[in-house]
């Protein structure tokens, strides 16, 4: 079985590693902890995914903006930039999120953000999911130092957890890219975006 804590993340090869056993009872688990908007559905969602080993961890937060990012605003670390959080605000996004998959690839066709070569990675790097059935990129992921990640889960709350322990509608793991240099190259890169027709 896999241990997620103690994976060498100096040597990951994507898509990447063999999938332990109820690695898919748990996803879905997950899957409808992340929908979940009822704290005490998630507290059981929770409890029930005790069945299978995991190292998913709902972290604290009491930040009204985290509410208005998503997974690529927050992993792309301009989540709670004023500017953000504007443009999160306005009318025109009220349904739609700031940022989506198509940003975060025009981010890196545009150099801000640089793809890794594979089987490299370091702490606070971006690891993206992808859902190969129906396309769907899922959430840019932190990497952070303790070998765990951290990433915001639909329009929920912020996990950390171990690099399979995601929701299933999440796919498999992709690309690691390297964090922003400059976050207000992301946010002009983001506002100019936002102009386009």
């Amino acid at each position: 079985m896999l241990d997620t804590m103690t994976t060498d993340w100096t040597s990951i090869k994507l898509p990447q590693p063999p999938k332990p056993a109820g690695y898919c009872g748990l996803r879905i688990v997950l899957t409808h902890l992340a929908v979940s908007e009822d704290q005490e559905e998630r507290h059981k969602l929770l409890q029930m995914a005790k069945r299978w080993p995991h190292h998913v961890r709902e972290l604290a937060s009491s930040r009204e903006w985290e509410m208005l990012s998503n997974c690529h605003a927050y992993a792309l670390g301009i989540a709670d930039h004023p500017d953000y959080r504007e443009l999160a605000m306005s009318p025109r996004f009220r349904k739609l999120p700031v940022v989506c998959e198509k940003f975060f690839d025009e981010a890196y066709n545009k150099g801000v953000i640089v793809r890794r070569s594979k089987g490299h990675c370091e702490p606070c790097d971006i690891l993206t999911y992808n859902h190969r059935d129906d396309g769907h990129t899922h959430s840019a992921i932190v990497v952070v130092p303790n070998r765990l990640l951290r990433s915001k889960w639909a329009e929920g709350k912020v996990y950390e957890h171990g690099m399979l322990d995601v929701p299933v509608i999440y796919g498999d793991p992709d690309a690691v890219y390297a964090p922003p240099q400059r976050l207000t190259d992301i946010i002009a890169l983001l506002k100019d975006w936002h102009r386009r027709p």
